[in-house]
C-alpha cells in the first residue's frame, strides 16, 4: 500500500472515531454545565485535570516508545506489552497515592479531596488504556481504536448524563467514569490478546531497562508538553484571582474543551503519521520532512487559520449555543484561546518527528524553559486577570513553541529556515480577512459576516498562491477519501 494511502486510510479511521468521540462529549459538556452550574463544572473540571495530568506522569513516557519499538520488532510486542503492563500499573499505584497526597497538602476543600480519591482511580485503567491504544496504533489497527474509542465516550455520556440528571452528584460521575474505564481496558486487553499479541504480566529487568531509559526524555517531553495544556487549569485552583478560583476554573475550562474538540484533524494526522515517521525518520529524511511540511501547512489551512477567525468573530455565539448565556465570560477565554490552540495545531506534525528521533534529549532545555514561561507567565497574569490571563499566557507560549519548531525540524531533519515564508503568507491571508471582518462586523448580521469572511479567506488563499497544486491534492485526499498513491 502506498505510503500516502496509508496515511490518509489511518488519519480517516482516527478523525473520524475523534469526530464522533468529541461530538459525543459536547453533548456532555453542555448538559453538564447546565446542570452542575459554573462552580459545579469547575469542580469538575479541576478533579478531571489532576487525574490527566497524574496518568500522564505514571505513563513515564512510554507510549512513544511502544509504538517505534512495536512497528519495527511486530514479533517482540506480546513481551514488551507485558513489561510496561506490570511497570505502568506499579507506577499508576504510587502516583494515586501521591495525587491524593497533592490534594491534602494544596489545601483544597474536603468535597474536592473526597473526588480525588474517587476520580483518581481511573488512573490505573487509563495507564493500562494507554499501553494497549499504543499497540492498536503501532500495528495500524485505527478501526479497532476508533470504535472502542466512540463506544467508551458514548457509554460514559449516556450514564454521566443520568447520573447528574438524577441529582447523584460529581461523586457518582467519577465513580462511573473509573467503571467505564475498567469495562474498556477488558474489551481492548482482549482484542489484542486474540487478535495481535498475546501478551500476560511478567518483569524482565533487561527489557524494562531498555524501556525506561528510552522512554525517560519522551517522559519529559511530554510532561513539559502535555502539562502546558493543564497547568492553567492547576494554576487558576492555586493562584488567586479577581474572582472565585473554582468559579474561574467553570468559565476556562469549557473554552479549552471545546477547542479540544477543533483539534481532531491534526490530532488525527500526528497519530496516523507516528508510526510511518519512526520507520523512515533515518532512512528517508526527505520523504518525512515533505510529509510534515504538507501536514503542517494543510492543518493551518484547514483548522488553524479558521478557528482563529471562528473564535476572534463568533465566541460569543459559540458559548449561547453550546453553553447558554449564563456561561457568557467564557466567551473572553474562548477568543483568546483560539489563537493558543491554533499555534498548537500547527505544531502538531513535528511532535510525530520529536517522538521518533534518537536526539529528543538534546531538545529537552528549550521544552523546559516553554514550561517554566508558562508558570512564569499565569503567576503575574492570573491575579490581575484571572482566566483571561491564564489564556494570553497561554497564547504567548505555543506562538513560541510554533516558531522553535523550525529549529527543531533543522537539526533533525535538515529543514531550511526559508520554509518559515509559505507560512508568513498563511498569516498575512489571515490579517487581510480578520482585518475586513472587523470592519463589515458592525454593519452585517453574522451568518452573512461569516459567508462573506469565508468567501474571502479562500479567494485570498488562491491570490497570494499560498498552496501549489500538489499541496492542494494533498489536502484534497486528507478530507475526502480521493486516496493518493505512490510515495512508497
Amino acid at each position: 500500500m502506498g505510503l500516502a494511502k496509508r496515511i490518509t486510510r489511518n488519519t480517516l479511521y482516527v478523525f473520524a472515531s475523534q469526530i464522533l468521540q468529541k461530538l459525543v462529549n459536547v453533548v456532555f459538556i453542555a448538559s453538564a454545565a447546565r446542570l452542575l452550574g459554573a462552580t459545579g463544572y469547575g469542580d469538575y473540571v479541576l478533579v478531571s485535570t489532576m487525574v490527566i495530568v497524574a496518568t500522564t506522569i505514571a505513563n513515564f513516557g512510554m507510549r512513544p516508545m511502544i509504538i517505534r519499538m512495536v512497528s519495527r520488532e511486530k514479533e517482540r510486542a506480546a513481551t514488551l506489552l507485558s513489561n510496561v503492563l506490570a511497570v505502568r500499573l506499579a507506577f499508576a499505584g504510587a502516583i494515586y497515592l501521591g495525587l491524593i497526597a497533592f490534594a491534602s497538602l494544596a489545601g483544597y476543600p474536603k468535597e474536592i479531596r473526597t473526588l480525588v480519591v474517587i476520580g483518581g482511580l481511573a488512573t490505573l485503567f487509563n495507564c493500562v488504556q494507554d499501553a494497549l491504544d499504543a499497540v492498536m496504533i503501532a500495528f495500524e489497527r485505527m478501526q479497532a481504536l476508533g470504535l472502542f474509542i466512540v463506544l467508551s465516550s458514548l457509554v460514559f455520556t449516556t450514564t454521566g448524563i443520568a447520573v447528574l440528571w438524577f441529582g447523584y452528584g460529581l461523586v457518582w460521575l467519577f465513580s462511573v467514569n473509573a467503571a467505564v474505564e475498567a469495562l474498556f481496558v477488558l474489551i481492548s486487553g482482549c482484542f489484542i490478546w486474540s487478535r495481535l499479541a498475546r501478551f500476560g504480566f511478567s518483569l524482565d529487568f533487561a527489557v524494562v531497562k531498555s524501556v525506561l531509559v528510552g522512554g525517560f526524555p519522551f517522559f519529559i517531553t511530554i510532561l513539559f508538553g502535555f502539562t502546558d495544556t493543564k497547568v492553567d487549569v492547576l494554576m487558576l485552583s492555586l493562584v488567586s484571582g479577581p474572582i472565585d478560583n473554582r468559579l474561574a476554573i467553570g468559565y476556562y475550562g469549557p473554552a479549552h474543551t471545546i477547542l479540544m474538540t477543533i483539534l481532531l484533524l491534526p490530532r488525527s494526522v500526528n497519530t496516523a503519521l507516528v508510526p510511518v515517521v519512526s520507520q523512515k525518520l533515518y532512512i528517508e529524511p526527505d520523504v518525512v520532512r515533505n510529509l510534515v511540511e504538507k501536514a503542517t501547512k494543510v492543518i493551518m489551512i484547514t483548522v488553524s487559520l479558521p478557528l482563529i477567525l471562528l473564535t476572534s468573530l463568533f465566541s460569543e455565539h459559540l458559548v449561547r449555543l453550546i453553553l447558554g448565556p449564563q456561561f457568557l465570560p467564557t466567551a473572553t477565554a474562548l477568543a483568546v484561546l483560539g489563537w493558543a490552540y491554533a499555534f498548537q495545531a500547527m505544531n502538531l506534525p513535528s511532535h510525530s518527528v520529536l517522538g521518533s528521533t534518537k536526539e529528543l534529549k538534546a531538545f529537552l532545555p528549550l521544552l523546559a524553559i516553554s514550561f517554566v514561561l508558562n508558570i512564569t507567565l499565569n503567576l503575574v497574569l492570573i491575579p490581575r486577570y484571572s482566566y483571561v490571563g491564564a489564556a494570553m499566557g497561554s497564547v504567548v507560549v505555543y506562538s513560541v513553541g510554533f516558531f522553535t519548531r523550525f529549529y527543531f525540524l533543522e537539526k533533525i531533519l535538515g529543514t531550511r529556515w526559508s520554509t518559515v515564508l509559505p507560512y508568513l503568507r498563511l498569516f498575512l491571508v489571515l490579517g487581510l480577512t480578520l482585518g475586513a471582518a472587523y470592519l463589515a462586523k458592525p454593519y452585517l448580521p453574522w451568518p452573512v459576516l461569516g459567508a462573506l469572511v469565508a468567501i474571502l479567506y479562500v479567494g485570498l488563499l488562491y491570490a497570494f498562491g499560498t498552496v501549489d497544486r500538489d499541496e492542494w491534492h494533498f489536502v484534497t485526499a486528507l478530507l475526502s477519501r480521493k486516496l493518493q498513491r505512490g510515495n512508497r
